[in-house]
């Protein structure tokens, strides 16, 4: 490391080789050692954004397209320590759990995580300091190897379950109240601007009915609210700006999630508004949905994998 390090200083960040998974010796893998500073690491090897669900984490370019890895460290901020690596080999080119057993040899235990969405396990070599996550039935591949300190690593094995545990289905998220409010700023008599109010709420309480797009349902179980507020704003006789915005929260598998969106146009004439509203609105849902989904999916997944990362962390 130290003589990677001052070749980085001369020449700039280099590409990492990956070298065989059986030569981590505990210590050290491909020129990576646990204990490296973040900074020192990236000054060493051309990094770029985690694709891990595990904020610590660092991925690494490396010198052949068969491989991806990440470093695993202490914590986020750029101020942490190296603490683990990831390895693997992306679809197309997965190692087979037979070719890594003939490597390292017979693994020392099988345990499951608590939370999975799909079929996986893994396998551990824990007097060495490896971790494999596994899949498949007939010939079990293996999607990643997690490489730390030994000692930690069979702390953190130790916590997971020896039995198989349940798939659960896929994720899914609850968003079933609506409030909706109009900020109206028209050229109108008092009564007029109420009905318009009340009939713009009742607008984007239709829609959402209407819309009841994937993950979204209309009922009152209190699982998740989405407050819309509809604004009017007359500049002229003829010209009526138009904004909907909305927040939103729901319930995931995990726990709660939230989303923003917003959408505007304009309008000539007051007959007009209606006609505008009911597709910003309509966007603002979609949008939203759509968001909220996403984070849900992310938090699910962090839920499922950040365990598997934790096994180098004390």
């Amino acid at each position: 490391m130290v003589t990677a390090f001052i070749a980085a200083m001369l020449l700039g960040p280099e590409t990492l080789r990956p070298a065989p998974i059986n030569t981590f010796n505990g210590d050290s893998w491909s020129g990576i050692k646990l204990g490296t500073p973040e900074a020192d690491l990236k000054r060493t090897y051309a990094t770029s954004k985690t694709a891990l669900a595990d904020p610590a984490s660092v991925q690494l370019k490396v010198s052949e397209s068969t491989w991806m890895v990440h470093a695993l460290v202490s914590k986020q901020g750029g101020k942490g320590n190296v603490v683990g690596m990831v390895a693997w080999r992306p679809n197309g080119s997965l190692m087979s759990l037979n070719d890594l057993t003939n490597d390292l040899g017979d693994s020392d235990t099988t345990a499951y995580p608590r939370v999975r969405y799909s079929s996986w396990w893994i396998e551990s070599w824990a007097s060495k300091g490896i971790v494999a996550v596994v899949g498949g039935r007939d010939n079990p591949v293996v999607y990643q190897v997690v490489m730390g300190d030994p000692e930690q690593v069979r702390r953190e094995v130790d916590q997971w379950p020896t039995r198989s545990t349940s798939i659960l289905p896929e994720p899914k998220l609850e968003v079933d109240r609506v409030d909706a409010r109009a900020s109206l700023d028209v050229n109108t008599d008092d009564l007029g601007e109420v009905l318009l109010a009340q009939t713009l709420r009742r607008e984007a309480e239709r829609e959402l009915r209407r819309y009841n797009g994937p993950g979204m349902v209309d009922s009152d179980r209190g699982n998740g609210r989405i407050n819309v507020t509809i604004s009017v704003k007359q500049r002229d006789e003829d010209k009526y700006e138009l904004s909907v915005s909305a927040t939103a929260t729901g319930n995931g598998p995990v726990g709660q999630v939230s989303a923003t969106a917003t959408a505007s146009d304009t309008a000539k004439r007051a007959y007009d508004v209606m006609q505008r509203v009911s597709p910003l609105v309509e966007r603002v849902y979609r949008t939203i949905g759509s968001s909220l989904r996403d984070n849900m999916k992310t938090q699910a997944w962090q839920a499922e994998y950040r365990p598997l990362y934790n096994l180098t962390r004390s």
